[in-house]
């Protein structure tokens, strides 16, 4: 999944400019890929297309421990 370091580190200290700095690529290998692709979907567009209660949980735990500004 691509997404641009500066949309990332506007959206959470999680991701500011010392930890992007001299990376290519974060590792998103724990995160299952409808939630990834739901939080970079809601990164640029802050909009969220719940189709299941199970993928809301999964969201709704991801985003409190990846301290994403909602």
């Amino acid at each position: 999944m691509k997404a641009h370091k500066l949309v990332l580190s506007a959206r959470s200290n999680l991701w500011n400019e010392s930890m992007l700095s001299n990376r290519k690529e974060l590792d998103w290998s724990d995160i299952e890929t409808e939630v990834a692709m739901a939080i970079i979907s809601w990164i640029y567009t802050s909009n969220l297309d719940l189709t299941s209660s199970g993928l809301a949980l999964k969201l709704i735990k991801r985003l409190m421990t990846s301290s994403l500004r909602i």
